[in-house]
């Protein structure tokens, strides 16, 4: 199944309908396409729920990139990234004082994957427990960890075809500023070259 995921991602591509913040009425419309990097020979890959799977196929995965204004929505990292993910991470867990309970039952068991681009926010993934493979975020406002996806095969089928709420979360952490303006841009509208139109609930 991975493998024909894979597949769509390469032929989806299309394009956002962006408002300017403050100014409703001012819109711009932003391309984005996804950035598959091969992968690497020889790499060792961990052997968690379907993660393995994905790695044969592929180094690493840019969703939703928008090269114009140097945004994307996920970046699922090379493992061999992962330690330096982990370690930035752990900035965040390093603030919480000793007596507060905030981290979830499976915390000891996971490894962080990925992270939503310039946001402070990593995707981790579940590697024991009841629920290995599992996907979550960690959203730092608020400290939260987010389940996004029961496997990393479902959490990319529900980013490829995101409904309302899914793309709101997409949207509010891309601001697509380009050039030398300082003015930032709200994702209002996804529209998929397949034809469909998601338009955010926010």
């Amino acid at each position: 199944m991975i493998e024909k995921i894979i597949e769509s991602i390469r032929n989806h591509e299309g394009e956002f309908l962006c408002e300017a913040i403050g100014n409703e009425d001012n819109t711009k419309v932003v391309k984005f396409c996804h950035i598959i990097v091969p992968p690497k020979l020889n790499s060792e890959i961990p052997k968690v729920g379907d993660i393995n799977d994905f790695y044969l196929l592929a180094g690493s995965l840019t969703l939703y990139a928008c090269p114009e204004s140097n945004e994307a929505a996920f970046y699922i990292a090379h493992p061999e990234e992962w330690d330096s993910l982990e370690e930035n991470f752990a900035d965040w867990v390093n603030m919480l004082d000793e007596d507060e309970d905030a981290l979830p039952c499976w915390f000891e068991s996971h490894k962080v994957i990925g992270e939503i681009p310039a946001s402070g926010n990593y995707i981790l993934v579940v590697t024991g427990g009841e629920e290995p493979g599992a996907i979550y975020e960690f959203e730092h406002d608020g400290f939260e960890f987010i389940k996004i996806g029961s496997s990393l095969e479902n959490f990319l089928l529900n980013t490829l075809d995101p409904d309302p709420d899914a793309f709101s979360q997409i949207a509010s952490h891309m601001r697509f500023i380009s050039g030398a303006s300082d003015q930032q841009w709200w994702a209002r509208e996804l529209r998929h070259n397949s034809g469909k139109v998601v338009r955010n609930n926010d």
